[in-house]
């Protein structure tokens, strides 16, 4: 805020060289987010013209209703940031004043508006208020066309822009003015964690598919006998060449701010731009999924096949380690050697979550799902991580057959069944219940590719180790065994990439709020009836307090390297304040 100094001119008598009653422009917001704006007091008033981590008010933006930012119509005023002025009674007949934002990238990245009535008028820089309505106070919102956004080299992007605002206010009488600031951010784009309660399921229908038609109908089954009220949301296929991985075209986010009756949200939906039929998949955010209350946004650029997938993306649930609070949780992806997700760069300048980089490269399709995630659990965390151990698998594998079961077969699938896609070991040319435990135990070459699988999941989860203060007592171990998907260099030479032998337990949807995760059903060696991997895993998840529903995903999602995870998504609560 600048001081305002009136001086008398030497040999003019004062009254005529400056206004008979001294006056002052103060603009507030909600500087210390309480969800209102304090004009009696001085509790808005402490740093207003900077903006720090734990101060100053939040901009939230308005990027729903078929692109409403795009005009300057105001068609959901809840998502405005409030600004007033405090009232000056005192001016005089000539007295005008102005709302502006200075400089020229953020006057075109935010809408001011001034409240008449019941409606909401846009106000440029030149816009002039009267005396009578500075008198009384101006009644302001304020918002965003866009998100916090990084520098890019694609000129569809737009351009680079930290969020924050300065807006100024101005009054002048006569040749006297005086003026005051107020600096604002946009709130950042944030992802969901599992603490978050699921509100609605999504997923891929295409009722010329009658597996995944049949995947949908049982899926909406599951998540209705769990407690879901809400039916699930389809993105339907409906003969195009649309991605069937609902996980992966689209990483559902939100923004929020503090308001007067409690936390004001609005969810933001990311596409994420991998090739081939995700193009489709990504263009239903735009069309069909905007609304009131529900924004789209994208980072174009050249995409990777499938590092660049909402798959690679996960959360870690809020935690605080080395006097550092996570309030909003962290995010983690897959990193495939010096190349990384596409729209890292617009997950870091959102600040809240900076991203862990796990590597991811060692796997075929290479996300992170495939390998690790979070659930609640009854702990003095909240949470736990969740990790595909190989040596536990193998363990169990040989326990059954010191128990007598190695004639058993390795996979209890009976029907007619086809390998997972680019399965390049020798026994992907038999039918995949035709492998015993004895056989698969005694394929040195399967058992040497899981150590070395073993040896990369613990490298990552010594990461998580050292940024987020993880102990053994925070990790679950589930089995898990994976197999031969192709060279790592499709031209030479170079250790083979791996997707998952049995259907992978923890690319799973988690119902959080309902105690349950729907997870593929793993197919592992029956023993009288009960499926051993199935019997162990719904143990361990039982222990921290969630219940384990399967769904059979082996050719809809399996088969093609996925797994329920990535064939689902899920819309959160968006309730939880981050600041």
């Amino acid at each position: 805020m600048r001081s305002l100094h009136l001086l008398a001119f030497c040999g003019l008598p004062l009254a005529l060289a400056c206004p008979s009653k001294p006056f002052k422009a103060d603009i507030r917001a909600d500087t210390n987010r309480d969800g209102r704006v304090d004009l009696e007091g001085s509790s808005d008033t402490k740093d207003k013209t900077r903006w720090t981590e734990n101060r100053e008010v939040l901009l939230d933006k308005n990027l729903d209703d078929c692109h409403d930012a795009s005009d300057n119509i105001q068609r959901s005023p809840d998502y405005l940031a409030t600004l007033k002025t405090v009232p000056v009674p005192t001016l005089p007949e000539n007295a005008k004043g102005t709302v502006a934002v200075p400089d020229a990238t953020q006057r075109k990245l935010v809408r001011i508006f001034q409240k008449q009535g019941k409606d909401w008028v846009y106000i440029d820089n030149y816009h002039t208020f009267s005396q009578r309505e500075l008198q009384a106070g101006l009644d302001l919102g304020i918002d965003a066309r866009n998100t916090r956004r990084p520098k890019s080299r694609d000129t569809r992007n737009p351009e680079r822009w930290d969020g924050r605002v300065t807006v100024r206010f101005t009054i002048q009488v006569g040749s006297t003015k005086s003026s005051d600031t107020v600096m604002l951010r946009v709130a950042p784009v944030l992802t969901h964690h599992h603490l978050q309660t699921v509100e609605q399921v999504l997923t891929v229908q295409d009722v010329s598919n009658p597996y995944l038609d049949d995947f949908a109908n049982i899926l909406d089954s599951i998540t209705k006998a769990a407690g879901l009220k809400k039916d699930i949301g389809f993105f339907l296929m409906d003969g195009k060449r649309l991605d069937k991985w609902a996980q992966d075209f689209v990483e559902p986010g939100y923004a929020s701010m503090p308001g007067p009756n409690g936390t004001v949200s609005i969810r933001i939906l990311i596409r994420c731009p991998r090739a081939h039929t995700a193009q489709e998949g990504g263009q239903h955010l735009f069309l069909y999924f905007r609304k009131a209350g529900v924004g789209a946004v994208q980072h174009l650029g050249a995409p990777s096949p499938d590092i660049d997938a909402g798959g690679n993306i996960e959360a870690i649930p809020p935690y605080t380690f080395k006097g550092k609070i996570w309030r909003a949780g962290r995010l983690i992806v897959g990193q495939h050697g010096s190349k990384y997700h596409h729209i890292l760069s617009y997950l870091e300048a959102q600040e809240s979550q900076k991203p862990l980089r796990l590597d991811t490269d060692w796997l075929a399709v290479g996300h992170v799902d495939e390998f690790l995630q979070f659930i609640p659990a009854n702990n003095a965390r909240g949470w736990v991580a969740v990790i595909s151990d190989p040596i536990l698998a193998i363990k169990i594998l040989e326990n059954a057959k010191k128990a007598g079961h190695g004639s058993l077969p390795a996979i209890s699938r009976k029907n007619d069944t086809r390998w997972p896609r680019c399965c390049e070991m020798p026994e992907c040319d038999q039918p995949v219940n035709s492998i015993t435990v004895n056989q698969l135990l005694s394929n040195n070459r399967l058992m040497k590719l899981n150590k070395r699988c073993d040896a990369k999941i613990k490298s990552n989860i010594e990461t998580l180790r050292k940024e987020v203060g993880l102990t053994d007592e925070d990790i679950i171990r589930i089995p898990a065994l994976f197999i031969e998907n192709g060279p790592s260099e499709p031209d030479g030479p170079g250790e083979p990439e791996v997707g998952a032998f049995f259907p992978a337990v923890i690319n799973n949807l988690v119902l959080t709020g309902y105690n349950t995760c729907i997870a593929p059903y793993p197919w592992g060696p029956s023993v009288g009836g009960e499926d051993i991997f199935a019997e162990t895993i719904s143990h361990k998840y039982a222990e921290v307090g969630m219940k384990i529903e399967f769904i059979d995903d082996w050719d809809t999602h399996h088969r093609l390297q996925g797994g329920v995870h990535c064939g689902t998504n899920s819309f959160r609560s968006m309730s939880a304040p981050w600041w």
